[in-house]
C-alpha cells in the first residue's frame, strides 16, 4: 500500500513538473513571439525612415540638377560660340593658305618653265660657240674681202678627268634688298651634257696610218659603230687594205636624247679566219653632231676610252649630217651650290672653287644666281646662258684669261628691276684636268679639216668652215641646220 502511494506521489510529482516545463517553454515562446513581433516593428519603422530619406534626397537632387543643367546649358553655349568663331577664322585661315599655295605653285611652275625656256633658248648660242671655239684662223690686217688658207687650226680634246669653276665675282645684279637685310647672292650650279634628238646619217669614208696588226699578209679592215655599249652598225671589209683602208659607206644612227654616253664609238677590227683582232677606238662626239660636217679625222687609239691620243694609231676620216626632230636639250649631270659671297649686294665676291669628278670635258655649265633669305623661299637673281667647258678653255688660252666674264639674263622675280634683260654680269675661271694635264687641258693644234675660207670681212668671218689662229668673242648659228654663220672675232 505504502510503495503505490510513494509511486502515485513520485507520478504526480513528476506530471506537475512536466506541466511547469510546459508553462516555462510556452512562456520563452510566448517572449520569443514578442520579441520577434517588436523586431519586425523596428524593422519596418527603419525602412520607412530610409524611405523617407531616399524621398528626401531625391528631390533635393532633383532641384540640384535642374540647377546644375542650367549652368552646363549656358556653358556649352559659350563654348559652341567660341568654336564657331574658331571655325570660322580656319576657314579664313585654310582659305588664305590654300591661295597661298596656289600662287607659289603659280610662281614655282612659271619659273621652272622660264628656266627650261632660258635654257633651251641658250642652246643655239652655246652650240655656236662650242663649233667656232673648237678652232681658229689666221685673220689679215688689211680690209674687206680677202681669200685665204687655213694655216693652223686648234681643238680642245675630249678627255675624261675632273671640273673645276672658280666662282670669282659678279657685278650689277638686280637689287633685292629689303628693309635692312642685305642681299646674300650665292651660285646654282649645273653641270649638264648636250642631249641632241634626231637621225644621224654618218658617212666612214676611210682611214690612214692605221697601226699593224697583222704580222703575216695585209689586214683587212671594217669598222663597227656603237652607241652605249650596242652595235648600231658594221661597213664592209676591205680586203688587203692593210693600214690604208677605204669604206665611203654612210650608217644612220638614232639618237633619242637619252644616251648615257657622250661619244659615238668608231672600232676598227681586223678580220681574220680564225677571230677578229681589234686595231683601235675612235670617238665622235654628239655635241659635234649638232652642225654637219664636210670631212673631219678623227684620231684611233688602241685603248679603249681614250678619247685622244697620239698619231701612231691611224686616223679616220667622217662627215655627217643630222636631221633633228625637236629642239636639243641639256641633260642634267650634277647640281652644285656655292657658299654666300663673303661680300653680299649686288656686287657680291666668293673666290669659290666647285670641283666635279668623272666629268669628260665636252660638258656645259649654267650658272643660276640666287639671293639667301632667312626666312622663305630663296630668290632668283639671274642665269647665265649655257657655257661650253672646251669653248670657255679655248676662249681662256687664246685670250690668256681675259674673257672670263658671263653676261646674266633677269629671272621672273627680277625682270621688271632690269633694263635691255641685262642683269649684270658673271666672272668664272673654268679649268679641266685629267692625269697628264693636273693643271688643266688647252687647245692642241690638230690637222685642219677645211682647205679653204669663204670670206673674211675685217674682224667679222662669214664662212661654213672653223676660224682658225683667231678667239673667238661671239657666235650665232642654225642649230641642225649649219654650221657657224656669222662669227665675231678678235685678232691676236
Amino acid at each position: 500500500m505504502d510503495d503505490q502511494l510513494r509511486r502515485a506521489i513520485e507520478a504526480s510529482k513528476q506530471t506537475a513538473q512536466q506541466e511547469k516545463q510546459s508553462r516555462q517553454r510556452d512562456t520563452l515562446l510566448q517572449q520569443a513571439l514578442a520579441a520577434s513581433k517588436a523586431e519586425e516593428e523596428r524593422r519596418k519603422a527603419e525602412i520607412a525612415r530610409q524611405a523617407q530619406a531616399r524621398e528626401r534626397k531625391a528631390t533635393g537632387n532633383a532641384q540640384m540638377s535642374e540647377e546644375e543643367q542650367m549652368r552646363l546649358a549656358i556653358e556649352a553655349s559659350k563654348k559652341e560660340e567660341e568654336r564657331r568663331k574658331a571655325l570660322s577664322n580656319n576657314d579664313e585661315a585654310l582659305k588664305l593658305a590654300i591661295e597661298n599655295s596656289k600662287k607659289t605653285a603659280k610662281e614655282e611652275e612659271d619659273r621652272r618653265r622660264q628656266e627650261e625656256q632660258e635654257l633651251n633658248f641658250a642652246l643655239q648660242l652655246s652650240a655656236a660657240l662650242y663649233r667656232a671655239s673648237n678652232v681658229s684662223r689666221q685673220l689679215h690686217d688689211q680690209k674687206g674681202p680677202v681669200q685665204g688658207h687655213i694655216q693652223k687650226e686648234y681643238a680642245v680634246p675630249v678627255v675624261p678627268g675632273t671640273l673645276d669653276v672658280n666662282l670669282i665675282e659678279a657685278q650689277g645684279l638686280p637689287n633685292m634688298k629689303t628693309g635692312m637685310n642685305r642681299m646674300k647672292p650665292y651660285v646654282v650650279l649645273r653641270v649638264m651634257s648636250i642631249a641632241p634628238v634626231g637621225i644621224l646619217n654618218l658617212t666612214i669614208h676611210k682611214a690612214e696610218g692605221l697601226r699593224k696588226i697583222q704580222m703575216i699578209g695585209q689586214q683587212d679592215p671594217y669598222a663597227i659603230v656603237t652607241l652605249d655599249g650596242r652595235r648600231k652598225a658594221t661597213t664592209k671589209v676591205h680586203y688587203d687594205s692593210g693600214r690604208t683602208p677605204v669604206w665611203e659607206e654612210k650608217k644612220t644612227v638614232t639618237l633619242t636624247g637619252k644616251e648615257k654616253s657622250g661619244s659615238i664609238e668608231i672600232q676598227i677590227w681586223n678580220k681574220n679566219m680564225m677571230s677578229d683582232e681589234r686595231i683601235g677606238y675612235a670617238y665622235l662626239d654628239v655635241a659635234d653632231v649638232l652642225s654637219p660636217s664636210k670631212k673631219k679625222w678623227l684620231r684611233v687609239n688602241r685603248k679603249k676610252g681614250k678619247h685622244h691620243s697620239s698619231s701612231l694609231d691611224g686616223k679616220v676620216c667622217v662627215s655627217w649630217d643630222f636631221q633633228a626632230h625637236c629642239a636639243p636639250s641639256f641633260k642634267p649631270l650634277k647640281v652644285l651650290e656655292s657658299k654666300t659671297g663673303y661680300v653680299g649686294g649686288p656686287d657680291p665676291k666668293w673666290e669659290n672653287t666647285l670641283t666635279v669628278k668623272d666629268m669628260v670635258s665636252n660638258c656645259y655649265v649654267q650658272a643660276t644666281l640666287r639671293n639667301k633669305k632667312t626666312f622663305g623661299t630663296d630668290t632668283i637673281l639671274a642665269i647665265s646662258n649655257v657655257i661650253s667647258v672646251q669653248g670657255a678653255i679655248h676662249q681662256n688660252f687664246f685670250t690668256k684669261g681675259k674673257n672670263t666674264w658671263y653676261p646674266l639674263i633677269p629671272s621672273n622675280a627680277t625682270r621688271s628691276k632690269c633694263t635691255n634683260n641685262n642683269a649684270g654680269k658673271i666672272k668664272l675661271e673654268i679649268k679641266f684636268r685629267d692625269e697628264d694635264h693636273p693643271g688643266g687641258i688647252v687647245p692642241e693644234e690638230i690637222e685642219p679639216q677645211i682647205p679653204d675660207v669663204d670670206v673674211i670681212e675685217g674682224a667679222q668671218v662669214v664662212s661654213s668652215g672653223p676660224v682658225v689662229e683667231a678667239t673667238v668673242v661671239n657666235a650665232h648659228a642654225q642649230v641642225g641646220s649649219g654650221d657657224v654663220l656669222a662669227a665675231e672675232v678678235q685678232p691676236f
